[in-house]
């Protein structure tokens, strides 16, 4: 049988540390009769004992925590021996101070203390010392002695914080090693792209030289026959030069033989030395003598124009050649007939001075503007307009329009690479007048020229035509751009012709002698729009690089450049006063800018679609868009009040193109990609139908054929 020990309350112990310790009651374990233990009254070998004890568990136990060896566990009959055991164990040898985790046990015990759990506590001390006595708890393994102590919490926190302390340092390492990696991969990323859009560009560039290379030598092939033709009239005037020495030197032996004869037995022959000399034809028949040259007066006089004036000098020409090859094959030509053909051959040559045609040249100042002299209009009265006509002539969608500057005409150009003009017999309806054809691509714009006798045409095959009227025929070809041609625009005095193209440059041609005057370089893209400034020499581009520039064509140099836009510029023009410019872009934005300020004036967003083209009326207080959603946008532009939206009009069933008001401001055409115009207005016209008859006119290149007659014009002005 075993017997359970109880160690009883004792009063408080106060040790040399000055730590109180107060001692409580515990239930021992209960007494086995298999431990062994000295008799109760041998006191010398307990005390032995527990100092051993003490010593070989102070590494694994805490200082000053309470333990089964304490003098408060030992059994009543002991205590009196408590002083000479605390004497004992001062004497004894102090063990290490190092701090050590707490048992198990007594953690296990304090807990069950402080909560009062007694009788958990009296089986937890029986079975523990049970265990312990029979040498399967604390039998001396390190290992098993460290598997029963309980972790210290701050040891615990600060092996964590080094833990996270070399985490982070750890984490900081790999974040500069990816912030580098990350660093390089962006360097090698603009390397690359660099590298790859520079290779595009050198790709780009290449092709372009490839097709310039290919256009080159297309263009040259059109050189061939006229390079054989001039090496033939070459060859054909090197004859005649021949010719005439050999006929030369004849003519002067003859002259000294008739010297010699006349010296030697007078005037024997009875001629005359006074008298004209007689012509004689080849076949020796005498003619009337004549002391006048062939007349001039249709050659010289300043009325006709270029083409009837080259006509006459080849028509000279050819008819002097032959001349002069019959007489020189009929033989030995007597001294009169010589006489002729140098007079014929001075002629020839005066006729071809008078024949050649000057460069115009541009005024050196600009000229007065009658419309910044108070000469006002009045706003058209768009809030009255409705759709009262629709006109499908063209075959496909229909790119620009142009109104006659004096007469109720317009014309109407289209992918379908014609060009047709209309006259406005009502509101809604207008009737074909003529028609041309002889571009290879689609048209991209037009324009009358100021007296409206010409009209100029530019395409997607690169090419400026020039129509006459009058003629109904091509009159000249310009082809000195090497891309499509987005833009044709008259100077106000009608001698020069600017165009803006896709090869990123705007050129200024005399349309007199057909040569480029001025080459207008500085955008860094696509010219889509040009327009003169109205009674000066300075006009206005639009480009693909969202800029709008100003260009003095007098020097070719950009005398200013507009900042603004989001987008490409899809067209520029002028009001008639000259002093403001309206543009828009592909992003919807409409801009005004005011050139004396040189400042922008107002600006108005029409949404997400494209403006492909604005107008001006001529008072300059109403601006309309076209837009690519099919609406045609009217905006109210009057100075100082910005840009207002005053009305939409709608019935297009694609892209708006091109849109313009008529000179009078009556109405509203609008061409779209529905291969349609439409007539906008109040339901009234004056003026409209004055032309005097109803011919329709088909022109082209080569031949002019009319289905009824010619094309006929008001007599006099609209």
């Amino acid at each position: 049988m075993s017997s359970a020990t109880v160690i009883q309350s004792s009063n408080p112990i106060i040790d040399d540390d000055g730590f109180r310790y107060e001692a409580v009651e515990m239930a021992l374990v209960e007494e086995d009769a298999s431990l062994e233990l000295p008799p109760d009254d041998d006191l010398d070998a307990i005390v032995n004992k527990m100092m051993n004890q003490t010593q070989n568990n102070a590494k694994t136990n805490n200082r000053g925590s309470p333990s089964a060896t304490s003098p408060s566990s030992f059994s009543p009959h002991h205590q009196h021996n408590t002083s000479m055991f605390a004497n004992n164990i001062q004497n004894a040898p102090q063990p290490r101070t190092d701090t050590l985790p707490s048992v198990a046990d007594d953690f296990i015990r304090n807990f069950l203390i402080r909560t009062n759990m007694n009788r958990t506590l009296d089986c937890f001390n029986s079975e523990w010392f049970e265990l312990k006595a029979k040498g399967k708890i604390g039998s001396g393994n390190s290992s098993s002695n460290e598997s029963l102590q309980v972790p210290d919490i701050y040891i615990q926190n600060q092996q964590l914080e080094d833990t996270v302390a070399q985490l982070r340092l750890e984490l900081a390492q790999a974040q500069d090693v990816a912030a580098k990696a990350q660093s390089t991969w962006d360097r090698f990323r603009r390397e690359r792209d660099f590298h790859r859009m520079h290779h595009k560009r050198v790709v780009q560039e290449k092709n372009k030289l490839v097709v310039d290379i290919k256009r080159l030598k297309a263009h040259y092939e059109k050189y061939e026959p006229m390079l054989e033709e001039l090496r033939t009239k070459y060859e054909l005037a090197m004859k005649e030069k021949m010719l005439m020495r050999l006929e030369r030197d004849r003519l002067a032996a003859r002259v000294a033989a008739l010297e010699a004869t006349l010296r030697a037995g007078g005037n024997s022959n009875g001629i005359d030395e006074g008298a004209p000399p007689a012509t004689t034809t080849a076949s020796g028949n005498n003619l009337r003598s004549t002391t006048n040259g062939p007349s001039m007066t249709a050659a010289t006089s300043p009325t006709l124009n270029a083409n009837s004036r080259r006509g006459g000098v080849m028509a000279s020409t050819v008819a002097s050649k032959a001349r002069v090859e019959e007489r020189f094959n009929s033989g030995p030509m007597p001294p009169v007939q010589a006489a002729a053909l140098a007079k014929a051959a001075k002629e020839a040559e005066a006729l071809a001075r008078a024949t050649r045609i000057p460069d115009s040249k541009l005024p050196s100042e600009d000229l007065v503007n009658p419309y910044l002299g108070g000469l006002t209009f009045e706003p058209a009265r768009i809030g009255g307009y409705k759709l009262t006509g629709t006109l499908k002539g063209h075959g496909a969608p229909v790119s620009a329009l142009a109104f006659h500057p004096t007469k109720p005409l317009f014309v109407s150009a289209s992918d379908d690479s014609t060009w047709r003009m209309w006259s406005v017999q009502s509101p809604s309806d207008a009737q074909l007048e003529m028609s041309g054809e002889g571009h290879r691509a689609w048209l991209a714009d037009a324009e009358f020229h100021p007296t409206g006798t010409l009209l100029a045409t530019c395409s997607g095959d690169g090419l400026v035509k020039l129509w006459d009227l009058a003629s109904q025929s091509c009159a000249a070809t310009l082809t000195d751009h090497t891309q499509t041609a987005w833009s044709v625009s008259f100077h106000h005095l009608g001698d020069f012709l600017a165009s803006a193209s896709m090869d990123h440059t705007t050129k200024l041609w005399d349309i007199h002698t057909g040569k480029v005057r001025q080459t207008f370089r500085g955008h860094a893209d696509s010219v889509n729009a040009v327009a003169f400034q109205p009674y000066s020499v300075y006009l206005a581009t639009g480009s693909g690089d969202k800029t709008v520039s100003i260009w003095d064509a007098r020097s070719g140099l950009c005398i200013q450049s507009f900042f603004g836009h989001t987008n490409a510029v899809n067209d520029v023009i002028f009001n008639l006063a000259g002093d403001t410019i309206a543009s828009c872009d592909a992003d919807g934005n409409v801009k005004l800018w005011d050139i004396r300020m040189v400042a922008e004036r107002a600006s108005i967003s029409l949404g997400a679609q494209a403006v492909h083209s604005i107008a001006f009326d001529r008072s300059a207080q109403v601006l309309a868009a076209a837009c690519d959603d099919g609406v045609v946008r009217v905006l109210d532009s009057a100075a100082g009040s910005g840009l207002n939206m005053i009305v939409s009009l709608r019935g297009h069933e694609d892209a708006v193109t091109d849109i313009a008001f008529d000179p009078t401001a009556q109405y509203l055409i609008s061409a779209s990609n529905d291969a349609t115009v439409r007539i906008w207005s109040e339901g009234v016209i004056k003026g409209a139908g004055v032309l005097n008859n109803n011919a329709s006119t088909t022109t082209s290149n080569n031949q002019t054929s009319n289905h009824a007659a010619s094309p006929g014009y008001p007599d006099g002005d609209d």
